[in-house]
């Protein structure tokens, strides 16, 4: 039996065990598969890939490295978390820091298993690279130690629902919103950065998103750029409901300001003024949708979504194909586009991702995610749910995502994206099971349903 202090736990140790597992593959294939000549083991033997590991030495990296030390870091904390949880004791708290030391000295070893197979194929093995996934692993062992107890209270919260709820929920979407906007997290840490990042501020703080793009994707960055100042809108409105608009609109620019300060200090980040008044808008926008949606009864809104879910197919779809710059009139022939095959390396999956900065591939990731979300939210919508229905909303991403790069191939004559792929076959059912969720919780902080529910309720 359970002892009533004892603090709820994130998952069953099994699911960690499977997510550990999982992520320890992936990472075993994105440290050895994707490398500059793609898949290609070196012919060494045992004795030689030792020495050439025992050899293992620091490099002398500029500031335009930190990038991807941060990166390896960051990349094996959800490991060493995973790990943790794995191994954590659920009752016996003596055990607590046995298995803590245990979970950390696994991961110490599988960072250096890795990086001796890497020995065997044409990747960086450094002790700096070596070093920053050691820290990753204490980052993520200590993570869990503090945390856990935290966040297994905050997902029971999400799960009751309710007003506490939606609160974390928002306090996570704005949190995750404004990391994002720090990526890739390269810090200054030298005059030489201070002085390199002094001499670039003008020209990104007074720079517009899109220099140079089509029309759509440039006012879908600018939609882009507002939208971290929506959820803590949303957030405050909830928390603080019925606050003025004149103080709202005040303290949206003034919150905005104060979190650009952060990425005036990553050397990767580009900053922008523009983005303080757009960001504020979105602020404004998001406690606004929050208090129109607390004013309403959104429980008889459903039909009326199901009955607009087929309507919003065609335009989503122009949308996307328009974003995407396949919109056009002027086709390869098959002959062109076979003679213009790209490097049989961009359909290894993640290949592309580990070629390109860091802040770039985090962007490419979170906009194609947001291209292919918005699938699983119109299944939700129709009332298609329950595994069949993601199963389905996964192949019709993959499908989509597939006939987007054919026709950026055949169209704009641009290199075809094997990663879209697999992103849009997650963020569809993604989709789904987010937009059911978000709709529960609205449900529950919503006014009661009115006398007389009509359309003209929700206009």
């Amino acid at each position: 039996m359970t002892p009533p202090n004892t603090p709820p736990m994130l998952a069953p140790r099994m699911r960690f065990v499977a997510w550990a597992g999982l992520y320890a593959v992936v990472m075993v294939y994105a440290s050895i598969a994707v490398s500059p000549l793609g898949f290609h083991p070196a012919d060494l033997t045992l004795p030689a890939a030792l020495e050439k590991f025992l050899g293992t030495h620091f490099w002398e990296n500029g500031s335009d490295q930190r990038a991807d030390w941060t990166a390896n870091m960051l990349l094996m904390v959800p490991l060493a978390f995973l790990l943790t949880g794995a191994m954590w004791p659920r009752q016996a708290r003596l055990w607590r820091g046995p298995a803590a030391l245990a979970a950390l000295l696994i991961s110490l070893a599988y960072v250096l298993g890795v990086k001796f197979v890497q020995v065997y194929f044409p990747r960086t093995v450094s002790l700096n690279y070596i070093v920053a996934q050691s820290c990753g692993a204490v980052i993520g062992v200590l993570g869990f130690v503090g945390l856990h107890a935290r966040l297994a209270q905050a997902l029971a919260i999400l799960r009751q629902g309710g007003r506490r709820g939606l609160l974390v929920l928002l306090a996570a979407a704005s949190v995750a919103a404004f990391a994002y906007t720090l990526v890739p997290f390269d810090l200054v840490l030298s005059r030489q950065d201070v002085a390199e990042r002094l001499a670039a501020l003008p020209e990104m703080l007074l720079g517009l998103p899109g220099s140079g793009r089509s029309v759509p994707v440039r006012l879908a960055l600018l939609v882009a750029a507002a939208l971290p100042g929506v959820p803590l809108g949303m957030l405050l409105e909830v928390w603080r409901p019925g606050q003025p608009w004149g103080l709202l609109a005040i303290s949206g620019a003034v919150a905005m300001a104060v979190l650009l300060v952060p990425a005036l200090l990553v050397m990767g980040a580009s900053p922008s003024l523009l983005a303080i008044p757009l960001r504020a808008a979105g602020f404004v926008a998001g406690a606004w949708g929050m208090r129109w949606i607390g004013q309403r009864n959104v429980a008889a809104a459903r039909p009326y979504l199901r009955r607009a879910a087929p309507w919003l197919v065609l335009p989503y779809l122009l949308v996307v194909l328009a974003l995407n710059g396949v919109v056009t009139t002027h086709w390869r022939t098959v002959a062109e586009a076979m003679a213009a095959m790209p490097d049989a390396r961009r359909f290894i999956p993640l290949f592309t991702y580990y070629n390109i900065a860091k802040a770039q591939a985090a962007a490419s990731l979170a906009v194609h995610i947001a291209l292919f979300a918005p699938i699983g939210v119109l299944f939700w919508a129709a009332g298609w749910q329950g595994r069949g229905a993601r199963w389905l909303a996964a192949l019709l991403g993959a499908v989509l995502a597939a006939g987007i790069e054919l026709g950026r191939w055949f169209g704009p004559g641009l290199p075809p994206e094997i990663n879209n792929l697999w992103i849009a076959a997650l963020a569809a059912p993604f989709g789904l099971l987010a937009a059911g969720f978000v709709w529960r919780l609205l449900v529950g902080t919503a006014q009661p349903a009115p006398r007389r529910a009509s359309l003209a309720r929700y206009l």
